[in-house]
């Protein structure tokens, strides 16, 4: 019977195609929660959260466009310099300054390539800005399943097995896509580069080997948490 299912779904192209535009509309609307104003923790877990990992990515960026450091390393040495000599209990203010300074330590983790690759997005307002954020993350998402579409058509005529797939993927993997357009995450990007990177580098040429190993690069130093 189950089988049986599947034939009969897999001779639908169109239903299929519905069903999996159903699915991604519903992400784009999750997405479209995190433009909302911004607030800015005093550091992870403890006073109010940031709205999105795009906030992060966003105040980042603006960070790195001022000269200033997103890492709040400056004030981090400070603390510390404080916590091991007397001028803490001398003086108290100058204790709560510093810990006050370290307003937004730990939100951004992620390589300066980031902050500077999104940086024209701080020219503009930052609902805006999340605005075309997302549209282009979501268009990173679809020219992925474009790619693998056209990589189908190569071997292929019918695109009931392959519209199946992709539904039954999107079906199980809503959740991660779901939870990663509703905080503004750099993942959708990170699908692209690595899956079309992959397939270069196991099924190309020299040529498109060394393309694919520029985009595997490019995903690690978008994502990697530097030391």
């Amino acid at each position: 019977m189950f089988s049986r299912a599947i034939d009969w779904m897999a001779a639908r192209p169109r239903l299929l195609l519905g069903l999996s535009l159903v699915l991604v509309l519903i992400v784009a609307v999750t997405g479209s929660r995190i433009v909302k104003p911004r607030q800015v923790q005093l550091f992870p877990g403890f006073g109010p959260a940031t709205q999105s990992d795009f906030d992060d990515y966003f105040q980042a960026s603006a960070d790195f466009l001022e000269g200033e450091d997103p890492y709040r390393i400056a004030a981090i040495q400070n603390l510390a310099r404080l916590a091991v000599s007397p001028e803490a209990l001398q003086n108290p203010l100058q204790a709560m300054q510093a810990i006050q300074s370290l307003k937004g330590l730990g939100s951004y983790l992620y390589p300066p390539f980031t902050a500077w690759l999104l940086s024209p997005l701080t020219l503009l307002e930052y609902e805006w800005a999340v605005g075309v954020y997302q549209v282009i993350s979501f268009a990173a998402l679809g020219l992925f399943f474009f790619y693998i579409y056209k990589l189908h058509r190569r071997s292929s005529d019918t695109d009931g097995p392959f519209l199946l797939a992709l539904f039954f993927t999107l079906l199980l993997l809503f959740l991660f896509l779901e939870g990663n357009a509703a905080n503004g995450n750099i993942g959708f990007f990170l699908i692209l580069l690595t899956g079309v990177g992959l397939f270069w580098v196991f099924q190309g040429g020299t040529t498109l080997a060394v393309a694919g190993g520029v985009l595997l690069g490019l995903a690690a130093v978008m994502k990697i948490t530097p030391a």
